[in-house]
């Protein structure tokens, strides 16, 4: 997920440098950004990490932000090192990867980590939720990481009992439960384990001492799972912590529905009987039942394109564009890049500015600034809508209405009106023909823009600010 938003913000004129706390050994940082690492073994020792990040800065130059991905501890390592720099115009943002309850046993711990923070990207509802309450008035934008859609594997042909987890094979995964559960059920199922992990060799005895070992299939980590379990009636997940975890998002994706336990962002993208089922409390006893449901259940192919529809938010056209929206917007910049539409047309627009400009004929003087404030906006053209409303009638004006719509005919629509009408009445006319989700009235006698007007209240929009 790192790599993904890396390479992406690198491609739109961004610099992005990983600074590592603990070294692992493992190169996972992508070739599209820098890479430091800050040489602490597991056992952190704080102020040396500051110092060694301040020796970083010093010698690398300060960013405009700082996404601290993980422990919210780094969060105070960076505010220390920038503070005792005397940096003032670095924003740092929290932007943690799992509960907030799973990285310190006292939840205060956590709260005053995260309380350092300029801000918090929540990658779940859950998350953004769990940070407002440790930091009241704390500002949480809310954003999703993506998939990597080379993985993803459509298929509308799952009308089998077979379930799938893909994963690691460890104690919090709960996959014991998964297991037990196939043997409490009425219906027969097979259990498909995508993965490895310490849990693997208890995972094999505890399938043979159910007399599950046919019917438990242990694959072992694969390059290309969901090509692997294209038939697959259902994903599982009975993990007790989760931050966002994109499996259930790829499952999705390929058109598989995915039963799991309430944790992460999934109760926010799985609805129960549409694209999967939530289950808690007795974990095997609960499984077993919604196995029984399905198994009496016919499979419809539509099931396919609904959990595929349900995984949109977090396609790279959209989860990442939209960060690098919050990106922009969270270190005060303004200029967003020109967007790399997809190739099939759809652009996908959620939010724009609908600017309303009624037009009279004492605003002859003064219409031809605005249109020109309008015209040289930043803000990409597919994100404003300009809604002209003509209740003049000098030659003049009307002309100049006319031109502007012919010169920006796909984001300007003329309104002109038959009888004469008062700048009030005319703003009231164009507002039914706002379509986007900021309506802006303009008085072409007062107000002027600059150029980054409408892309700040967009972004301000688009960020909840």
């Amino acid at each position: 997920a790192l790599n993904r938003v890396a390479n992406y913000l690198s491609k739109h004129n961004c610099i992005v440098r990983f600074v590592q706390v603990i070294k692992t050994g493992y190169p996972w940082a992508t070739p599209n950004a820098l890479f430091h690492c800050l040489d602490m073994d597991s056992s952190i020792d704080i102020q040396k990490c500051i110092l060694a990040y301040e020796e970083y800065l010093k010698t690398n130059g300060s960013p405009d932000i700082i996404l601290v991905a993980g422990m919210p501890v780094a969060v105070y390592i960076a505010k220390g090192a920038i503070s005792s720099l005397g940096i003032n115009n670095c924003v740092t943002v929290a932007w943690p990867h799992n509960d907030l309850s799973f990285y310190n046993d006292d939840i205060s711990e956590t709260a005053r980590e995260l309380d350092f923070a300029d801000m918090v990207f929540a990658i779940s509802d859950r998350i953004g939720t769990e940070a407002s309450s440790m930091c009241p008035g704390k500002l949480i934008y809310r954003v999703n990481n993506t998939i990597d859609t080379g993985r993803i594997v459509f298929s509308d042909r799952r009308g089998t009992r077979k379930l799938a987890y893909i994963g690691r094979l460890s104690p919090e995964k709960n996959i014991g439960d998964i297991i037990k559960s196939l043997s409490i059920a009425q219906s027969t199922w097979d259990l498909y384990l995508i993965g490895d992990g310490p849990e693997l060799e208890n995972l094999k005895k505890l399938a043979a001492s159910l007399n599950l070992t046919g019917r438990v299939h242990f694959m072992g980590w694969l390059e290309d799972p969901y090509r692997d379990i294209s038939d697959v009636r259902a994903m599982v997940t009975a993990s007790s912590t989760e931050g966002a975890p994109l499996s259930t998002i790829e499952a999705l994706a390929c058109g598989m529905p995915v039963i799991s336990t309430p944790v992460g962002f999934n109760p926010e993208v799985i609805t129960t009987g549409m694209n999967g089922y939530i289950f808690s409390g007795d974990l095997p006893k609960e499984l077993a039942v919604i196995l029984d449901s399905l198994s009496e259940k016919e499979y419809s192919p539509e099931t396919a394109h609904i959990c595929r529809q349900s995984a949109s938010d977090f396609m790279p056209e959209v989860a990442l564009w939209d960060f690098l929206c919050k990106v922009v917007a969270s270190s005060r910049l303004v200029g967003l890049p020109h967007r790399n539409w997809m190739t099939n047309g759809n652009r996908l627009v959620k939010n724009k500015v609908s600017v309303i400009v009624p037009v009279t004929d004492s605003e002859t003087e003064s219409i031809s600034g605005v249109l020109d404030d309008l015209a040289n906006q930043t803000i990409e053209s597919i994100y404003l809508e300009i809604i002209l409303v003509c209740a003049a009638t000098t030659p003049e004006t009307v002309s100049i209405l006319h031109d502007f719509e012919k010169a920006h005919p796909e984001q300007v629509m003329l309104v002109e009106c038959d009888d004469l009408i008062s700048s009030e009445e005319a703003t009231k006319l164009g507002s039914g023909y706002a379509s986007g989700d900021m309506v802006l009235t303009v008085d072409p006698k007062k107000d002027r823009f600059l150029p980054s007007a409408m892309e700040e209240i967009y972004l301000n929009h688009l960020c909840g600010a």
